[in-house]
């Protein structure tokens, strides 16, 4: 049996062979006779016999229950050759020529006419022994040993001749056949159908494609199984992908609601701050936090707008509100809206709206007495009829009206 360093040794001379391209170009058959020496000592390494280190033995497993795959052997492989060179060749004297054509001549004949397998093997090993001398060692009788080596049921060493026939003529049906034969007997279904299919494009056998009819439910088995299983790691895929986008958004969403929160003033230390000593609220009327539900329009001011807003709502709140206050914040372009919709109806007209009305708690403020109607500030048609003093124009006689009448005193 070959040993590690004598496989390192196959390996590092085919390498060199393999760099040398005109050496490689001359001597095709060498290096393909060396091949066959490292497919036929790597097939040799002991195999060991137990069941779980069987399967590691074999290079697929079969998954399917097939009485059809056999055991891997036990037996050494029998030797492999190398072609010798054509200068090595040429060395030979006539008489050992001769000789060696006669020993391929006869080993043949009588692996022909052998009964059992085992002297076939032997026989045809002598034939390539002999070949491989003369530098002619053939696809085809490495292919028939090959093809006894399968019928003794040593299906490792079977596959090992006939990759090395292959290597030799990859377009031998006969090498072919082998090798998809001995592939089936090792559960390798998928490329035992590959190279039976090879074979039968070549020249059909019917023996050959009775093996391809029995293989064909394992290997649709497979495709199934392999198909289900890239399905399902893409389902995998998919639905991380989805969870990670979902996180993505999630996350994304969270950062721009925290982006408007500040910038409309909620949420933010800003917004919070103005404390007049009213209770639960901190100067924020009842309902007016985080956002300020039931002030329409709130969530639209600038911060300093909702601070005036909140500054005047406390005043209110106390029973003493800063008229001036209120005035400015009604004229205020910004604040007006907001005011007008938070009085709404409750609320009398200030100016030419009349007094105004009592107003009802609003978030825990007690009812506003109602306040006499302030001086109009603008006709029915919204036109300013005040002077620059606040003094209503309304009230200065016009030159229409009549003149008073003077009272004789004599």
């Amino acid at each position: 049996m070959p040993s590690s360093t004598d496989l390192h040794t196959t390996l590092d001379t085919l390498q060199d062979l393999l760099d040398n391209d005109t050496f490689f170009a001359e001597n095709a058959d060498g290096v393909a006779g060396l091949l066959h020496k490292l497919c036929t000592a790597i097939a040799d390494k002991p195999q060991p016999s137990s069941g779980a280190n069987r399967e590691e033995a074999t290079t697929a497993a079969p998954i399917i229950d097939d009485e059809g795959v056999w055991e891997v052997e036990d037996t050494s492989a029998p030797p492999s050759f190398v072609n010798a060179t054509d200068s090595e060749a040429e060395k030979l004297s006539d008489d050992d020529f001769a000789k060696l054509q006669d020993t391929v001549t006869s080993s043949k004949s009588a692996a022909a006419e052998a009964g059992s397998p085992e002297e076939k093997v032997e026989l045809l090993t002598k034939a390539m022994e002999a070949e491989a001398k003369l530098g002619q060692l053939s696809a085809m009788t490495i292919a028939k040993r090959a093809e006894q080596l399968l019928l003794s049921k040593r299906v490792q060493a079977a596959l090992a001749d006939a990759s090395a026939a292959i290597a030799l003529n990859p377009d031998s049906s006969r090498s072919l056949r082998v090798k998809g034969m001995s592939l089936r007997r090792l559960g390798k279904y998928e490329d035992a159908m590959a190279a039976l299919g090879a074979a039968q494009s070549i020249d059909f056998n019917d023996e050959a494609g009775i093996m391809m009819n029995e293989i064909k439910p394992f290997v649709e088995e497979i495709k199934k199984t392999e198909a289900e299983k890239r399905t399902k790691e893409k389902e995998e895929k998919l639905k991380a992908a989805k969870a990670k986008a979902a996180e993505r958004r999630r996350a994304q969403q969270e950062a721009a609601e925290k982006a408007s929160c500040c910038d409309s003033g909620h949420g933010c230390s800003h917004g919070h701050s103005h404390s007049h000593g009213q209770s639960g609220g901190g100067g924020v009327p009842p309902g007016a936090g985080g956002g300020m539900p039931g002030f329409p329009g709130m969530e639209n001011l600038s911060p300093s707008a909702q601070s005036k807003l909140m500054d005047l709502m406390a005043g209110m709140q106390s029973g003493q509100p800063d008229m001036a206050k209120v005035m400015e914040a009604m004229n205020d372009p910004e604040l007006g809206p907001v005011i007008q919709n938070l009085v709404g109806g409750s609320m009398g007209g200030m100016g030419g709206m009349g007094g105004m009305g009592g107003m009802g708690g609003m978030g825990g403020m007690g009812g506003m007495g109602g306040m006499g109607g302030a001086p109009p500030t603008s006709d029915d048609n919204g036109v300013d009829i005040s002077d620059d003093n606040g003094v209503d124009i309304e009230s200065i006689p016009s030159d229409d009206d009549e003149p008073p009448t003077l009272i004789d005193v004599d």
